[in-house]
């Protein structure tokens, strides 16, 4: 996940499947977040990143989905 969450190399120079691939990995949005915030200063370079509010909704929403099917799953294996 994180090769292809575009810390490695961007998303822009990626052939079209490997950049759909890319665009759906929760992943990215965590990155373009952290570059939104390291970035303030210089805004055109996060310019053709994903927004900072629909980056930070992606993350904590895929962060609480994996807690939940953490919980379940440690839920299953006590019993």
């Amino acid at each position: 996940l994180w090769l292809l969450s575009g810390a490695v190399f961007p998303v822009a120079g990626a052939h079209s499947w490997l950049g759909w691939i890319m665009a759906v990995n929760p992943l990215r949005y965590g990155v373009a977040a952290l570059r939104h915030t390291l970035y303030t200063a210089r805004p055109e370079a996060a310019a053709a990143l994903p927004g900072l509010g629909i980056s930070l909704a992606v993350t904590v929403l895929f962060g609480l989905a994996a807690f939940v099917l953490a919980a379940r799953y440690a839920e299953k294996s006590e019993g």
